[in-house]
C-alpha cells in the first residue's frame, strides 16, 4: 500500500514538474521604463533624404520582453515588429524582428548598457546575415536617438540612417 502511496505520489509530482513553465529574466526594469510608450521620430538616411517614423514600446510576456513596432510615415513604406527579450541561458538581449519587406532577422546584444542598446544580427533560417545592426541611445530623459548601420566588406560599420526621438505618448501607429 505505501508503495502505491508513494508512486501515485511521485506521478502526481513529475506531471506537475512537465506543466510548470520556467521563468525566464525580465527585462530590467529601468530599461523598460525608458523605452515603453510612444515617440515621434524625425531622421535621415546616409543619402540625406528626411524621414519621419513613429516607435511604440510595450511590455509583454508578463514583463518578460518588450514589443517594438516600428513605422516609417507615408511615402515610405517601412513597416517592422520586433520581440525584444533576455535569453534564459546567456542573459543576452535578444530581438526576433519581422518587417514588411518579407524580411525575417534574428539579433543579439549585451543589453541595456549606460543607456544604450546595440542590436547585432546573426544568421538566421539558413540565411548568412546581412551584417547589420540597430544601436538606441538615450539622449534625455524623453529623448532616443536611433542608428541603423551596415557593415562594409572591410567590416566598418557605415551609416544607413540615423533616426532622433521624443516620447510622445499620443503616438499612434495606424494598422
Amino acid at each position: 500500500m505505501k508503495t502505491k502511496i508513494l508512486l501515485l505520489v511521485a506521478s502526481f509530482l513529475v506531471g506537475a514538474a512537465a506543466q510548470t513553465v520556467p521563468v525566464g529574466a525580465p527585462i530590467p526594469a529601468d530599461m523598460a521604463q525608458f523605452f515603453l510608450g510612444g515617440w515621434a521620430c524625425k531622421g535621415k538616411l546616409a543619402s540625406g533624404k528626411e524621414l519621419d517614423a513613429t516607435l511604440r514600446f510595450s511590455s509583454a510576456l508578463q514583463g518578460q520582453a518588450l514589443e517594438f513596432e516600428h513605422r516609417d510615415t507615408p511615402p515610405s513604406p517601412y513597416h517592422a515588429l520586433a520581440l525584444w527579450t533576455l535569453d534564459r541561458t546567456t542573459g543576452k538581449l535578444v530581438a526576433f524582428m519581422q518587417d514588411n519587406g518579407g524580411g525575417t532577422r534574428l539579433f543579439t546584444g549585451d543589453g541595456w548598457k549606460d543607456g544604450k542598446v546595440t542590436l547585432t544580427d546573426i544568421a538566421i533560417l539558413g540565411h548568412a546575415p546581412f551584417a547589420e545592426r540597430f544601436r538606441f541611445e538615450r539622449q534625455g530623459a524623453n529623448t532616443l536617438a536611433m542608428y541603423w548601420e551596415v557593415k562594409t566588406p572591410a567590416g566598418a560599420w557605415r551609416l544607413g540612417d540615423s533616426t532622433f526621438c521624443r516620447r510622445d505618448p499620443g503616438a499612434r501607429i495606424e494598422p
